[in-house]
């Protein structure tokens, strides 16, 4: 659906959730093993409105369509069957002062999976919707996502995917599973990738097809999205290929590679539009047409161990896990603490652009907390210009040596004023003016812990380690955003390893093993050992020779 909304607006209602009467909470929760329940609606209860804490409502028309979307309760609403029930009427209405011979409606997500989103939506995941759609010439139903990025980043560089529509293709009636987004080639341009599936072929092994309720399911990550039709997957975009929007009216390429559906959330859209661009002739509309929504489910992935490990051995990094907070030095900031230093580390921030931020309300000065775990967090300020803060540390090594390096980072999801905020890591040769030996500018954003991580080989007997945030331009005039911190990253377990280091046998030594007690490293007692290899003796590892 080209998403060009003549008139647009947000009606609230509101009614108690319910549960579910076809499944539990817990068989709902537990679905899909690793994966995590944050949004849902079976549209359970008795009949009436929708609960308007989780949508909101579209007025208006896109694509040429004949129906004018209304927020009245006889076009959506839940039908006390345990389904959400959009209804077309051929009817004179007026929405926003236009006047259209056709009703519908179209309700928009509300959900946040970060609370301190501006705009709804989540990022990464599996959306599976149930629902009967009216086929019939003239509907086009949808079950679609539009990136929830600031509104200036219009269609399509804000990115689509249609989990589902249907209307004809090539007079044929068709299920379609789409993707889109901005070709740098045009300005305006969308580059589509489109699969159909055709509801005749779907009919000849279930002749009631029409008539029956279907799972729509999409999944979302990093990599792919996949989009299922029963279990069946229709089409799977490579978001490596999707990364060509072209923001035409910004300066310079700074935003060029802007990629949609990596870097931003999406919302959801569900509607059934008529005529219009896609739809198809409405001669033969029989009034009303019903779309039934029996539940709406999002879920994401479970925060786990990193699928990257970080760097087994000795931490040659001072605090890297920044348990260590005596001697930290702190200051008040608009009431909040922020640290001016911290044990081993070096703080090169600005309190007016990216600070060091300490948990708000802890009066000792303690770093942010998980638990009883500590980390350390780089946050944006609403200050004009660009920005940029870090930590660094200086670590003797070993020149000619192997090291590897790692650590656990989040990036936010904050409203950053249409620029991408940068967050990852510098390792210099002797000092912050030295070559580069290995680095990362632009980690995934991400609100889980995931493992960054790389290995270089030491040219000197110094290493300067630096971990940053920057971002991008912004305006000290927003007030959109204005006091808000739209940007942060947080940093824990930072490691650095010798990957020439010894290997943990404590005593390197040649020997006729003349003297008693040596034990094998099953704990096999051997008066005198008959061959080499590696053995205990006087509770150190020898290797016998």
């Amino acid at each position: 659906m080209n998403k060009s909304l003549l008139l647009l607006s947000f009606a609230l209602f509101a009614v108690a959730p319910t549960l579910s009467a076809q499944e539990t909470d817990e068989q709902i929760e537990n679905a899909y093993p690793g994966y995590k329940l944050i949004f849902h609606d079976e549209f359970n209860g008795r009949a009436g409105k929708i609960n308007s804490d989780n949508w909101g409502f579209d007025q208006g028309h896109r694509n040429n369509e004949a129906q004018g979307y209304t927020t009245n309760q006889k076009n959506a609403r839940i039908d006390g069957k345990g389904n959400l029930v959009i209804s077309a009427y051929k009817e004179t209405t007026t929405v926003k002062g236009k006047t259209y011979q056709y009703s519908s409606a179209s309700i928009t997500s509300k959900f946040k999976q970060d609370a301190s989103q501006n705009r709804p939506g989540w990022k990464y995941g599996r959306l599976e919707v149930r629902a009967k759609i009216p086929c019939a010439t003239g509907n086009w139903p949808a079950i679609w996502m539009l990136g929830s990025d600031p509104s200036w980043i219009a269609w399509p560089y804000s990115g689509e995917v249609d989990v589902m529509e249907y209307y004809p293709s090539g007079g044929k009636e068709a299920i379609h599973a789409n993707a889109c987004w901005g070709d740098e080639k045009s300005q305006w341009g969308a580059k589509w990738d489109s699969k159909i599936r055709y509801v005749s072929d779907l009919a000849k092994n279930d002749a009631k097809w029409r008539d029956e309720y279907h799972i729509w399911r999409c999944d979302w990550d990093k990599d792919y999205i996949r989009i299922y039709l029963d279990g069946e997957q229709i089409n799977c975009i490579d978001l490596d290929k999707t990364n060509e929007s072209h923001v035409w009216w910004s300066d310079g390429d700074a935003d060029k590679n802007y990629n949609p559906f990596r870097d931003q959330p999406m919302y959801l859209l569900i509607n059934l539009a008529l005529g219009g661009n896609n739809g198809g002739s409405l001669d033969n509309f029989s009034s009303p047409q019903r779309y039934y929504i029996d539940y709406v489910r999002v879920y994401s992935k479970e925060e786990t161990t990193p699928s990257v490990e970080l760097p087994q051995g000795t931490n040659l990094i001072k605090n890297g896990d920044f348990e260590d907070v005596d001697g930290a030095k702190t200051k008040s900031r608009e009431n909040e603490t922020i640290l001016t230093s911290f044990p081993s580390w070096d703080l090169n921030v600005d309190e007016y652009s990216v600070y060091a931020k300490i948990e708000d309300n802890t009066p000792d000065g303690t770093v942010i907390k998980e638990g009883n775990k500590h980390h350390l967090s780089l946050s944006r300020y609403h200050w004009n210009g660009y920005s940029d803060g870090s930590i660094s540390q200086t670590v003797e090594v070993t020149p000619g040596h192997e090291y590897d390096f790692g650590y656990l980072y989040k990036l936010c999801y904050g409203d950053y004023n249409g620029s991408r905020p940068q967050a990852g890591f510098q390792i210099l040769d002797g000092d912050k003016n030295g070559e580069v030996l290995l680095e990362n500018k632009d980690l995934d954003m991400t609100n889980v812990w995931t493992a960054a991580r790389g290995t270089f080989k030491a040219k000197s007997d110094k290493v300067y380690v630096r971990i940053f945030l920057t971002s991008n331009y912004k305006n000290w005039y927003d007030n959109t955003t204005y006091g808000k911190d739209p940007c942060w990253t947080d940093i824990e377990n930072v490691t650095l390893v010798d990957k020439n280091q010894e290997t943990g046998i404590h005593n390197v030594i040649e020997t006729d093993a003349s003297n008693s007690s040596y034990y094998t490293l099953s704990g096999m007692r051997v008066a005198k050992p008959t061959k080499s290899g590696v053995y205990v003796h006087n509770g150190k590892k020898v290797i016998v020779r």
